[in-house]
C-alpha cells in the first residue's frame, strides 16, 4: 500500500473540477460509471484510485463525494467490486 502520508497532498481545487466534470456525464446520461458509460472501464480504474486517494482527506471526501449523491452512489459500487477488494485499497 502506498503511504500517503509521505506523498505530494492533492490539490483540492484540481480534484474539484474533476468530481465535477465526471458528475455531470454520470447525470447527463444517468449513467452509472465515469464516462457516462454503463461498464466499467480503464476510466474508472484511474478514478477510483484518485477517489482512493481523496479518503484520506476526510473533510473534503465527505463535503465533496459522500455529500453528492452522484457521486456517493458511485463510491459505495465501486467498493462493492471485487476487483476493488482484491485490490486491498481499503
Amino acid at each position: 500500500m502506498v503511504d500517503y502520508a509521505k506523498t505530494k497532498p492533492l490539490d483540492d481545487g484540481k480534484a474539484r473540477v474533476i468530481l465535477q466534470k465526471i458528475t455531470g456525464w454520470m447525470k447527463d446520461g444517468n449513467h452509472e460509471f465515469a464516462l457516462g458509460t454503463d461498464t466499467y472501464t480503464l476510466a474508472d480504474v484511474l478514478f477510483t484510485a484518485m477517489m482512493s486517494r481523496l479518503v484520506t482527506d476526510k473533510t473534503f471526501f465527505k463535503a465533496e463525494v459522500l455529500e453528492n449523491p452522484i457521486l456517493s452512489a458511485y463510491w459505495k459500487k465501486v467498493q462493492a467490486r471485487p476487483s476493488y477488494k482484491d485490490a486491498h485499497m481499503m
